[in-house]
């Protein structure tokens, strides 16, 4: 009979214990399954701003090969650098001097 009483004693334990961790496993599950949601929204919106930045860069290549945006964009922006390159050769051969 003792030893009967000690069998049920553990399948008691060992049922609830498998509930337990049956639990947790479901309540990480589902926070698995929230961050998995989670990523693919953020992988879609990653793709579509990609999309968006190809397309503009794209359109800027085109400028560019066609000269349509080098003289508007980029010698001013040259011009600009010379003049400070200059500038700096100035003042520092002033100060070597």
């Amino acid at each position: 009979m003792d030893s009967l009483l000690k069998a049920d004693i553990f399948f008691v334990v060992a049922t609830v214990a498998v509930f337990m961790i049956a639990g947790i496993l479901v309540w990480v599950m589902v926070y698995v399954i929230k961050i998995v949601r989670n990523v693919e929204d953020i992988s879609e919106t990653v793709k579509q701003e990609t999309r968006k930045v190809s397309r503009d860069i794209d359109g800027i290549r085109e400028r560019v090969s066609n000269h349509r945006a080098l003289p508007r964009f980029l010698m001013p922006w040259i011009g600009r650098s010379n003049e400070t390159k200059q500038k700096r050769r100035y003042t520092s051969d002033k100060n070597n001097s």
